[in-house]
């Protein structure tokens, strides 16, 4: 949850109206003209934080599943292969996700013809009860780009093209 974007959401709901811009799930926006990019430093930072909080947590994992062996007076576990593989994957792919993520926020920095919108559609479709497509984002006349969240796969932020702003 960007929660930036979503402080942003009164101030800049107006523009999106203009714009012509509804878009389900709304968590915010952001104007990408007052935003700056972000770093190849700061970059390398989160990846090295997200990795750091994986292997912490995978030490949990290993350490709980030795305390439940030993209580229950179990002579050998077996690691459970599948956690390990799971956060193993889960690192890797949050590397590629966030890089990619930075990379098409940073596309757009300092463009004062670009909204940002930050949802919880996941991905550029929403489906009815029977799976029938109800809203497309790449059929919306504003659509510039879309990229899902790196830390929640179920948010995405979307970039759309809106009228330049007056200096």
């Amino acid at each position: 949850m960007d929660l930036i974007a979503y402080k942003n959401i009164e101030d800049l709901e107006t523009i999106a109206q203009k714009n012509g811009i509804d878009v389900p799930r709304l968590r915010g926006y952001r104007l990408m003209a007052n935003v700056e990019p972000i770093t190849d430093e700061e970059i390398q930072k989160e990846i090295s934080d997200n990795l750091t909080y994986h292997y912490r947590s995978l030490e949990r994992i290993c350490t709980d599943m030795l305390e439940d062996a030993m209580t229950q007076n179990i002579r050998a576990f077996d690691a459970d292969e599948s956690w390990i593989s799971m956060h193993k994957n889960s690192i890797i792919a949050f590397e590629r996700e966030f890089k990619e993520q930075c990379a098409v926020y940073n596309k757009y920095v300092g463009r004062d013809d670009v909204l940002m919108i930050h949802s919880r559609m996941g991905g550029t479709k929403v489906y009815d009860d029977d799976y029938n497509v109800v809203y497309d984002l790449k059929e919306q006349p504003w659509f510039l780009d879309h990229v899902r969240d790196a830390y929640d796969n179920t948010y995405c932020d979307i970039y759309a093209k809106i009228e330049k702003l007056p200096q």
